[in-house]
This record gives structure tokens, sequence and C-alpha cells, in this order.
């Protein structure tokens, strides 16, 4: 097999590995529309998290009403998330902010802020500040609650939340795969080289 060829099946195993993460299944909750989650903490809406990139959007408020939306992630399906990204939030009445905060599962006690959702925070990923609070307070990622808390309201809101796919570890031993061949290869070329030499 000569360099050129090599070369392009080495290609073809990474955009494989690549590939299988943009194509991995997306999950959305709720399927159509926006969703009114739980409104107690005992008891927050189970999403089941998928490989790849699942959106989860609400409504929330007014205050007094339908304040606290509570949901939190079932990871059967897929490794546990790694970017948690506000995507849009549509405030009402003259809203102009929702709190997120994080609550714990085995004792329902609030855990702290996680941050603000308004129009300056579209775009931002909230995971680092999740697992920064995780972390403070020893508290598995599978325990997590996630608690929107709107103090006015009403609001819309929508995030994207992505997880490694399974399809991506399969992807990841192909490559490695195709990398051990690789050096396999010019590790044999050197040596019929040397041997010409001699």
């Amino acid at each position: 097999m000569g360099s050129k060829t090599f070369s392009a099946v080495f290609l073809t195993l990474v955009l494989g590995a690549i590939g299988s993460v943009s194509s991995a299944k997306a999950a959305d909750f709720p399927e159509a529309g926006v969703f009114d989650f739980s409104d107690f903490v005992a008891s927050p809406d189970q999403l089941i998290l998928e490989g790849g990139v699942n959106t989860v959007s609400g409504d929330t408020g007014p205050s007094g009403t339908d304040q606290n939306d509570y949901f939190q992630f079932d990871l059967t399906n897929g490794e546990p998330p790694f970017t948690f990204i506000l995507t849009s939030y549509t405030p009402g009445a003259g809203n102009t902010s929702t709190s997120f905060r994080l609550n714990r599962d085995d004792d329902n006690s609030q855990v702290g802020l996680i941050g603000t959702l308004s129009d300056a925070t579209v775009g931002t990923d909230f995971f680092p500040a999740i697992s920064s609070l995780l972390t403070a307070n020893s508290v598995p990622l599978s325990d997590a609650i996630y608690h929107i808390d709107e103090g006015s309201g009403p609001a819309s809101w929508r995030f994207t939340v992505q997880a490694v796919p399974f399809e991506f570890e399969s992807g990841l031993g192909l490559l490695a795969f195709g990398g051990f061949g690789f050096g396999h290869y010019f590790l044999k070329k050197r040596k019929r080289k040397q041997k010409k030499l001699a």
C-alpha cells in the first residue's frame, strides 16, 4: 500500500469517528412545543438523556401560580452531559430574568444558584457552573435536580444539552486502531529502507 493510499484510509477512519458524533440521536423535551415541568422538587420530571444533542424547553411562571419547574436527567441511554447551553429566552409581562438553581435528589435540598436566564445569557454554557456546584457539595451528577425558579414571570426558555454518544466511543476505538496501523506501516517501511542501505 502506498503512502497516499494509506493516508486516504486513515483520513476515512478519522472522519468516521467524527461523523459518529454529528449523526448521534437527539432527544427533544417535549417533542413539540413548550412544556410545564413538575412543580414539586420531590417528584421532578425524568428526562431520558440521549447521546448527542438534546433540547429541553419550558414555560415557567408567573410567580405565585406556576413559579417552579423541576426536571432531572436519566442517564441510561447516554454518557453524562458536557454542555448545557441556553439557546433562547422569552420573558413576558415585564419580566427580565429567571433564576436557574440546582437541588439534590437525596434530600431535595437546594445546592445553589447555577445562574440567571435572561436575554444577556442566551448562548451561555451553564455546565461549568453546574459542575462546580456539584463538586463543592459532593453531589453526583445523577442526583442533580434542575430548578427553574421564576420570581415574577412568566418566561419561556430552551436549553440544548449535549452528551457523549455511545457511537463516539466506537468511533474512538476505530480511530485508535487506525492510528496503530498507521504507525505500524511506517515502522515497517523504515526497517525496509534500513535493510536496503545495509
